[in-house]
């Protein structure tokens, strides 16, 4: 909640320790009163700076790396609850945010409806600390990026190796 008291004929200007939407908004998104939020508007590897995390084609559900251009579908945010929401946070019931997820067999990270994920006990929480690893916690294994055959790098789910990751323009809790 934000305070404006009058302080010495002025205004406080203490740090913001909370923000609260207004009640009229709860019923189109309840979960914005609910966590809170790390921005970034890159998720970055430390092996390819100049590549992001990208929501990738939709429709479709494999998460991408990208050349960064800080546009919608490379907007990620990690909340308090570990998950990994990439594309953007919807402000309606019509669209849900889409997490990642470790499918649990094979090398391909996906993105899935937050809430489906839930319900299907997917494994959609990850931790993350800056300038350290992108861990699975139900089956530990990394967030990571390799050459496909290709030649071109893309994003993988393996057991760790060491990599980082690194959320630019970080926000943490208000």
């Amino acid at each position: 909640m934000i305070l404006l008291t009058p302080r010495d004929k002025g205004v406080d200007n203490s740090p913001v320790r909370e923000v609260r939407l207004p009640s009229v908004l709860s019923p189109l998104r309840p979960s914005y009163n609910n966590h809170q939020i790390s921005l970034t508007l890159q998720l970055q590897n430390d092996l390819l700076k100049s590549h992001c995390v990208d929501q990738g084609p939709v429709p479709g559900n494999i998460p991408i790396l990208h050349e960064c251009h800080f546009q919608q579908p490379q907007h990620c945010y990690y909340n308090t609850d570990g998950e990994i929401i990439i594309g953007g946070i919807t402000s309606h019931n019509y669209n849900s945010d889409r997490c990642l997820v470790d499918p649990g067999s094979g090398s391909s990270p996906t993105l899935q409806e937050c809430p489906l994920a839930k319900t299907n006990e997917l494994h959609m929480h990850w931790d993350f600390k800056q300038d350290l690893a992108i861990i699975n916690k139900a089956t530990n294994r990394c967030l990571e990026i390799a050459q496909g055959a290709n030649l071109y790098y893309e994003l993988i789910i393996q057991q760790c190796s060491g990599q980082s990751w690194r959320i630019e323009h970080l926000v943490t809790s208000f």
